[in-house]
């Protein structure tokens, strides 16, 4: 009799769940709440920490003005250098040497009139890119702003080195390497001022890679556009 009520108590004893004790008389019930949350975590999200989230503006991430406005300069030293490659457009197009080199006017005056004035500007926009207290965003443009500069001794080396005809075939390829080079500066000096304008790392074609490996890659930068200012679930 006594086997027989053992095996009627476990048959009828739940297959799974959790037992506790109800009142005095020491018996024991089935709980049918499920189990406990696990600590860190309610509603199925987590409740650590949330990761930082890139900064995003108006048509761009969110640079102080100063900071735009002071990666726009260093732009000035390519630009300034690439003006002799235009001399054959200036010589067909007076308009474009009147707008250009008029608005240019003061820049080339202070280069002219301050002794070695193009290499302190250069030495100085490099120990600034190395100071780890200026903002990413500014190193970043000094960088680029120099290595472009320096990618324009390239073609005055070439010329000193070698005898361009003065007509013929060879003459138009010369004026075509010279409009292109010309053409060149103006649209990365462009492109790179619209971009620190509307506070965006201008990334040239591969200057910018390199300046990435000089620097660090910053990931702040590198948010999707369609996914800036996205807060993650």
């Amino acid at each position: 009799a006594a086997a027989v009520r053992a095996g009627l108590a476990a048959r009828s004893r739940p297959a799974s769940g959790q037992w506790r004790r109800v009142g005095t008389g020491g018996r024991a019930s089935h709980s049918s709440r499920a189990p406990a949350a696990a600590p860190g975590r309610r509603c199925g999200r987590s409740t650590s920490a949330a990761r930082p989230v890139a900064r995003a503006g108006r048509g761009g991430y969110d640079e102080p003005v100063q900071d735009r406005l002071v990666s726009v300069l260093p732009y000035l030293m390519p630009l300034v250098s690439g003006l002799k490659y235009g001399r054959f457009i200036f010589k067909d197009f007076p308009a474009v040497a009147v707008l250009l080199v008029g608005g240019l006017q003061p820049v080339l005056q202070l280069f002219q009139t301050v002794p070695f004035a193009s290499t302190i500007a250069f030495f100085v926009c490099v120990l600034v890119a190395r100071r780890p207290d200026v903002s990413y965003f500014i190193r970043f443009n000094l960088m680029q702003a120099v290595l472009l500069d320096l990618v324009l001794i390239l073609p005055t080396y070439v010329e000193m080195t070698f005898k361009f005809p003065t007509a013929g075939a060879g003459y138009l390829v010369y004026t075509t390497v010279y409009n292109t080079i010309f053409l060149y500066v103006i649209a990365c000096v462009g492109f790179a001022a619209f971009k620190c304008v509307t506070g965006q790392v201008p990334k040239l074609p591969f200057l910018g890679t390199a300046i990435e490996g000089q620097l660090g890659y910053d990931h702040e930068y590198s948010v999707a556009p369609g996914a800036r200012g996205a807060a993650p679930v």
